[in-house]
């Protein structure tokens, strides 16, 4: 009896010992993974690009939530050292909401992060392999929706209008959905908003792409709202003999991009505007038109009580970029009458 006894005293024991180990376990790698993994992870983008490096400081992961984060990611270009990308946060989570549809499929969420396009663009290539290589490495799940919150984009290229200091983009929050499309639901979308110069006016960038189909078909919606069209005088003082003293602009413009083939037009509303001619010298054809393309805004504007205009220009490009200037001054002449332009999309050029 003492014998079986001592034996079932020994299972009971047992039987405790077993999960208490297994939660021992999942305590060690939960503390000695992520340091695991981002030695490797910092060893693979050290060396992954011949032109330039990246590196993250922390990363850490929530098996409840089946969610990873990773934090303080850098990127700099190896010749020079230049720092080219700063990323606070990146969190990749498991889409609970596709679970019950018996896919798996991550969320990626990217907070603050800050990229430099250099004048070379070549040092930001991204060849094939190089690129198949990270996504497989650190994305090995296909990924349906990506967050992006304030962050920005600075043109080494370009100078700013105001400053003498390199053109940025700010303030860009944007969503992109179904990167992971089906048969059913082919089209993946994206809508962004962003400040552009004039930290007073609205941008939104937004459309719809086929990665199912070759090539691949797009549209594109822009929208500018506000914009003090007077942050320009710099660049047109130096550029060309026109100087707007006041007004504000909207735009709207829808492209599409199908076959091969790229059609749209623009949206242009001056309102309130005064524009007025510079007392430089300009030499050359290009001048010349916009001294009349001036002259014409002007004398559309002359006997208006209200100080604005509006027209579309119609583009097209099929091997060659095509402009239709003249539909686009008859309607702006017609601004006023019952065929004026209005605000808004002609929703012509969508992605069905």
């Amino acid at each position: 009896m003492a014998s079986e006894e001592r034996k079932t005293h020994f299972y009971r024991e047992k039987k405790f010992i077993f999960p208490f180990l297994i939660i021992l376990l999942l305590i060690i790698l939960r503390a000695a993974l992520p340091s695991f993994l981002l030695k490797k992870a910092n060893i693979f983008l050290s060396e992954f690009s011949p032109t330039y490096s990246l590196y993250m400081d922390d990363l850490s992961l929530d098996f409840l939530k089946g969610a990873c984060r990773f934090r303080d990611i850098g990127g700099k270009f190896k010749e020079s050292g230049q720092t080219f990308l700063t990323v606070k946060t990146v969190d990749l989570s498991i889409a609970w909401r596709h679970l019950l549809k018996r896919k798996i499929l991550m969320d990626i969420k990217i907070e603050n992060a800050h990229l430099l396009i250099p004048k070379d663009l070549k040092k930001l290539s991204f060849p094939k392999k190089e690129t198949q290589d990270i996504t497989d490495t650190f994305f090995p799940l296909k990924i349906e929706q990506v967050d992006l919150q304030d962050s920005s984009i600075t043109f080494e290229k370009y100078k700013s209008l105001k400053e003498n200091k390199p053109l940025k983009i700010s303030a860009i929050n944007g969503r992109i959905l179904n990167l992971t499309p089906s048969p059913q639901i082919p089209l993946s979308s994206f809508n962004v908003t962003a400040k552009l110069i004039d930290p007073n006016s609205k941008f939104k960038f937004g459309g719809k792409f086929n990665r199912l189909a070759t090539p691949i078909p797009w549209s594109v919606d822009i929208e500018v709202e506000d914009f003090d069209i007077v942050t320009l005088d710099p660049y047109l003082k130096s550029h060309v003999p026109l100087t707007f003293t006041k007004g504000t602009l909207d735009l709207y413009s829808e492209v599409l991009s199908k076959e091969g083939q790229v059609r749209g037009y623009f949206k242009p509303l001056l309102k309130d505007i005064d524009v007025v001619s510079n007392k430089e010298k300009f030499i050359g054809a290009k001048h010349f038109g916009i001294e009349m393309i001036t002259a014409l805004v002007n004398l559309i504007l002359r006997d208006k009580k209200t100080k604005s205009i509006a027209t579309i220009i119609d583009f097209k490009y099929d091997k060659k970029l095509s402009f239709n200037i003249k539909k686009g001054l008859s309607k702006a002449a017609k601004q006023g009458s019952e065929n004026e332009v209005r605000p808004g999309f002609e929703n012509r050029y969508r992605l069905q």
